[in-house]
């Protein structure tokens, strides 16, 4: 008789197969060296992003930056950490998580030294 998990498991199983899943890793050299790719931008793109904050922290001064282009970033990275919490596509989500806090407190920072 199956037990719960093996139902479980085998109904994620026929789910995946259904979805057209890849598989995770994945199974070519380059699909494995992407994947890995994506997760270290997930913690590179947020970091350039800050060199701005730096600088506008550091100088006391947001000229030259538009506080609708910085909201409107922000606002789309959240958007797109909500897209990556639905399809529980974790390099979509944290990357988008680190660019909003980011992009908001640049947003914030354009506003308080203006």
């Amino acid at each position: 008789m199956p037990t719960l998990n093996t139902v479980h498991h085998h109904m994620s199983l026929r789910k995946r197969i259904h979805q057209k899943k890849e598989a995770y890793p994945h199974p070519t050299l380059i699909g494995r060296a992407l994947d890995r790719i994506i997760y270290l931008s997930a913690i590179i793109l947020p970091l350039l992003n800050t060199i701005q904050l730096y600088k506008i922290w550091t100088t006391h001064s947001a000229d030259g930056l538009s506080l609708l282009a910085w909201i409107g970033f922000s606002f789309f990275s959240l958007m797109w950490m909500f897209y990556g919490i639905l399809h529980k596509e974790k390099p979509i989500t944290f990357l988008n998580a680190g660019l909003f806090i980011v992009q908001t407190l640049i947003a914030l920072s354009v506003i308080h030294f203006r």
